[in-house]
């Protein structure tokens, strides 16, 4: 009776997450731990301090040769320091995200900003011709930049988890240029096995006559 007398002027926080109180307007520097919390003459909102993703869908970034992607699409995962999370709703008011259960993502639009940034200085270092065979090592370069971004202002409070280029493509027309070039490369070859058999063809033949 107790319980169900508290939750009705309050609620529950899950494992993993942590609440942040406001009286009044004024945020409470310290984070609600998980369990039962009272909320009469204040409001609690409930943040995920588990890892999060963010999916960034259909970017085309232009490449080191001036060309841009017709697609690319990674996802960034992080997590956020529970304790910090009062913090960070002062200092980035209006940048975390609702998601479903009405549980809330700590400074989700900051993070993605900053990891879309990171993805198109990252591709203009690459060819867009051979991009498709460093997925590895251009999320890999994505993940450091983003970290490094965040800890210049929040150190120790972000971790970029991992980073993970789902899928990239091409624009259709360097595909088709792609594989004219492999085409001619290949005539190339073909033109000079032929020259190399008239020239055996032509020494046999000298061979042969002044042999006789």
């Amino acid at each position: 009776a107790m319980t169900l007398g508290l939750t009705a002027c309050g609620g529950i926080i899950d494992q993993g997450n942590v609440g942040v109180r406001t009286t009044f307007g004024k945020t409470s520097p310290e984070a609600e731990q998980p369990g039962i919390y009272v909320a009469i003459l204040s409001s609690v909102r409930e943040y995920t301090t588990k890892e999060s993703a963010i999916a960034l869908d259909n970017m085309t970034p232009k490449a080191k040769d001036n060309l841009s992607l017709r697609e690319m699409d990674i996802t960034v995962y992080y997590t956020t320091v529970g304790s910090k999370i009062p913090g960070l709703q002062v200092k980035y008011s209006g940048q975390s995200a609702r998601g479903e259960h009405g549980i809330w993502f700590p400074a989700y639009n900051l993070v993605e900003n900053m990891a879309r940034t990171a993805a198109y200085e990252e591709v203009a270092k690459q060819d867009s011709l051979t991009i498709h065979q460093h997925r590895e090592d251009v999320a890999a370069a994505i993940k450091a930049n983003i970290q490094k971004e965040l800890d210049k202002n929040d150190p120790g409070v972000f971790t970029i988890t991992r980073v993970v280029m789902r899928q990239v493509f091409t624009d259709p027309a360097i595909e088709q240029s792609i594989l004219r070039a492999v085409q001619v490369q290949k005539e190339i070859e073909a033109k000079k096995q032929e020259i190399e058999l008239a020239k055996a063809e032509a020494q046999r033949t000298v061979a042969e006559a002044q042999g006789t």
